[in-house]
This record gives structure tokens, C-alpha cells and sequence, in this order.
């Protein structure tokens, strides 16, 4: 006996069953997609570093290229000096009474930052230390006089390089009329 069945039937026949059953989702196109898009996030969330700007200061524009590492930040604002280190930020002294003592280094920042930045050795040179790099974030109207006295006491403190950091100009590196 032949069965009586034609293609077409059989086909329907097919389809109908498949869709009782319910579709099927390929798992390993959405786990690629998911991948790559996890490979995106941790390559540019690591690339970028932000350091926090308070409402209070204005800061220079730059054009070089060359971006900042992780150090510890002194921050001149228009009313106080802050330390920012390892997560925390202290406040060390306000500016005004600054301005009052005599113009040498300041004391106050000298003791923090001695007291929240560890001597690291130096390489090959086993009887000097350092505190290594610190970053200076001060407002664009601060007065180079302030501005000296904290490298000063920066220089006082131990640390080697003294960076000042400010906003990078759209231009890059190309010098301007």
C-alpha cells in the first residue's frame, strides 16, 4: 500500500509539528555578540581616566598629547588646598590663611602629604627614596606665587615630579598664530 501522503502534505505536515513544539533560539550568536560587547566596555573603561574637577575651579587648556597617570592630586581651589589620594580627599588648608603666612613652603600640606604618601625606593639607588609623581590641579586664576609655594613644599615633601594638570585643547599638538 502506498502512502497516500504528497509532498506538499508532508511538508505542512512538518511545519505544523515544528510549531507546536515552539521555536529555537541559536544561543551561540547572542553569547558572541555578548562577548565582544564585554570586550568593548573593559577596553575603554580602562583607557579613560577621569579626574574629578570641583565646581570651583576653572582649569588651563593644553595641547599635548600625553596623558596623566594614577598620582596623588593637591587641588588649589578658589577658597582651599586638597589632597586627593587613594580614594579620599582631605581638605589641608584654606587658601586665605595661606596667603597671610610668610611666602616659604606650607607646612600644613607638607605634613599631609609626608603622612598619606609612602617613600618608595628609588631604582638603582638603594639609599634615596621618593614619593614619586604628584599631579597639581589649581584654578586658572591662581597666582603663580601659591602655585610655587606648593611645588615648593611638593619638592620639601620628597616627590620627584610635579605635574600641573590641565584641560586638553581640540587642536592636539599642532601650535597655534
Amino acid at each position: 500500500m502506498r502512502n497516500s501522503t504528497s509532498f506538499r502534505g508532508k511538508r505542512l505536515e512538518r511545519r505544523a509539528s515544528e510549531q507546536r513544539r515552539g521555536g529555537t533560539l541559536n544561543l551561540v550568536s547572542l553569547m558572541d555578540i555578548f562577548t565582544i560587547l564585554v570586550f568593548f566596555l573593559l577596553v575603554n573603561s580602562a583607557a579613560v581616566e577621569v579626574l574629578p574637577t570641583p565646581q570651583a575651579m576653572t582649569l588651563p587648556n593644553s595641547s599635548a598629547e600625553e596623558r596623566g597617570r594614577e598620582v596623588p592630586v593637591v587641588m588649589v581651589t578658589r577658597e582651599q588646598v586638597l589632597l586627593q589620594h587613594a580614594g579620599r580627599t582631605l581638605s589641608v588648608a584654606r587658601l586665605d590663611e595661606l596667603n597671610e603666612g610668610d611666602k616659604g613652603a606650607l607646612p600644613a600640606l607638607r605634613v599631609a602629604l609626608q603622612r598619606e604618601v609612602e617613600l618608595l625606593p628609588i631604582e638603582n639607588d638603594t639609599e634615596r627614596r621618593t614619593r614619586g609623581e604628584l599631579n597639581l590641579m589649581a584654578d586658572k586664576g591662581t597666582p603663580f606665587a601659591t602655585l610655587k609655594r606648593v611645588m615648593q613644599t611638593a619638592t620639601e615633601a620628597d616627590f620627584a615630579n610635579i605635574s600641573l594638570t590641565v584641560l586638553q585643547s581640540q587642536g592636539g599638538g599642532q601650535g597655534g598664530s
